[in-house]
């Protein structure tokens, strides 16, 4: 058989790996009925997904769903806006925390705001990385 459909497959591997580890942990601590029903379900989703993965027909129409222009330009409208709100919070903390370092004096202000300053700064480097690349390469 000839995977059709690299992607499903893979998603197919790791629900299985999912599935075998909830059975695992079934047989260490117990049966509970939330287990059983995840269990069900990841084997299901790899069931679902190998088989299409193997399915030509069903691999050209997976591949026509993920290359839909209109769903990437929403997927990467999404993202954007995504990031951006949560660099809005991300800033709004960092001040947040550099106020009431200011304020207390206190260790744990100075610390968290460090951390978030760090992530502040960090993901600023991310995206001009990723815009320098996508820049030189498209």
């Amino acid at each position: 058989m000839k995977i059709h459909h690299k992607r499903g497959f893979v998603r197919g591997v790791v629900f299985l790996t999912l599935g075998i580890t909830v059975l695992l942990d079934i047989w260490a601590k117990g049966y509970h009925t939330r287990f059983g029903l995840v269990a069900t379900l990841m084997f299901l989703l790899a069931a679902m997904d190998i088989t299409r993965s193997f399915s030509k027909v069903s691999a050209l129409e997976d591949s026509l769903a993920d290359t839909d222009e209109r769903d990437q330009y929403i997927i990467m409208r999404t993202a954007r806006m995504a990031l951006n709100i949560l660099q809005s919070l991300n800033l709004g903390l960092t001040l947040l925390l550099m106020v009431l370092y200011s304020l207390t004096n206190s260790p744990m202000f100075l610390g968290a705001f460090i951390l978030a300053a760090g992530y502040t700064v960090l993901s600023f480097i991310i995206i001009l990385a990723a815009n320098l690349y996508y820049e030189k390469h498209e």
